[in-house]
């Protein structure tokens, strides 16, 4: 690698637009962030701890 973006992004991804829900296994350009290999999962992965946005607003307790 030469450049500080040279490489790839991989993230999973849980599509519940689709007629069936399911989650995937994305690999995106560092530099373009386009998408560069998708593997679907057996089964769903779910949104956990650190992959789920609450505004303070309706986080009770939450530091403003």
């Amino acid at each position: 690698a030469t450049a500080e973006d040279d490489g790839v992004v991989v993230t999973v991804v849980l599509d519940v637009n689709g007629a069936e829900p399911a989650s995937y296994l994305v690999v995106l350009d560092a530099v373009s962030f386009t998408e560069i290999a998708r593997a679907r999962a057996p089964h769903r992965i779910p949104f956990g701890l650190h992959g789920a946005f609450a505004p303070s607003a309706t986080t009770p307790g939450a530091a403003t």
